[in-house]
């Protein structure tokens, strides 16, 4: 339900569909890291990140809890989680674009090019991807 509420963009009803879930199992961590999401989407940051933590408590080999802990983090200005992320983390979609802002974020220009180099040969037909690598390498 929590899902479907979720896709909704019902975030305060899918909350409530996730504590029902976290109450039937405490050590549901997907059931933390979907209600996380609910609470970013309500804006409330700080219930979101715990949630993770109380997630990444449960399981620690779900890679997109770090995921989405750095980009929560990001949002509110703690780039060490994202760091820590997006560069070490490879595996999903969005990582190896993210590492690249991550790298152009921090100033570290030269790990940001390379890394762009990387997704454009890997993806070349993906616009976001050279319009990054163009905005680092003018940086450059």
């Amino acid at each position: 339900m929590g899902l479907l509420e979720l896709d909704q963009k019902n975030y305060k009803t899918a909350t409530r569909a996730f504590d029902r879930a976290i109450e039937i199992n405490p050590d549901f961590a997907i059931a933390y890291y979907n209600r996380a999401i609910a609470y970013r989407y309500n804006g409330n940051s700080k219930k979101a990140i715990d949630d993770l933590n109380k997630s990444l408590d449960i399981n620690q080999n779900l890679k997109n809890i770090y995921f989405k802990k750095a980009l929560i983090k990001k949002e509110i200005g703690d780039l060490l989680d994202y760091k820590r992320a997006y560069i070490k983390e490879t595996s999903f979609t969005d990582a190896p674009y993210n590492r690249v802002f991550t790298y152009k974020f921090m100033g570290d220009y030269s790990n940001a090019i390379r890394n762009a180099e990387l997704i454009v040969k890997e993806q070349p037909n993906t616009k976001e991807h050279w319009n990054l690598k163009g905005n680092v390498h003018s940086l450059l």
